[in-house]
């Protein structure tokens, strides 16, 4: 998220600005991130090939002959398989809360905004749609 703020988020919410030290801040941008295993299972076709020899005997009613043959072939056998897997999603829960300030000190108020997003794979970048959620609501507030 930090690197997508450098990046972008600055130039795109340019009214709104970062800083380090929480004295010094009117908003606090808190997230919790999970990841989690899901098991799947899925079926495929497994195909087999194998390679035989077929002993065939014929009898022949009328002459009371039996006629012996060797024939090479190949079987094919096609049957389910289940496989299992696992895959894991990226739950990123973010809100947003106002600071308060006393004496010397400072502590975040009630939440003011939350988001939540899920992604499938951390591609998916739910982190960031969080922040660019987040931002949006304090662009909205600012003006």
């Amino acid at each position: 998220m930090a690197a997508w703020w450098e990046k972008r988020g600055r130039e795109e919410f340019a009214d709104l600005c970062e800083v380090r030290n929480p004295h010094e801040a009117d908003y606090i941008v808190v997230w919790v991130e999970d990841v989690e295993a899901i098991d799947y299972t899925y079926t495929v076709r497994r195909t087999e090939m194998s390679d035989v020899w077929l002993d065939t005997h014929t009898y022949d009613r009328s002459t009371g002959q039996t006629t012996n043959s060797n024939t090479y072939g190949t079987i094919t056998t096609t049957r389910p398989e289940t496989k299992k897997r696992t895959r894991k999603e990226w739950h990123i829960l973010m809100q947003v809360r106002a600071v308060e300030r006393g004496e010397g000190n400072f502590r975040a108020s009630k939440i003011l905004y939350e988001t939540k997003h899920v992604g499938r794979s951390i591609w998916s970048k739910p982190d960031k749609d969080c922040l660019v959620d987040a931002m949006n609501f304090l662009h909205v507030r600012s003006q």
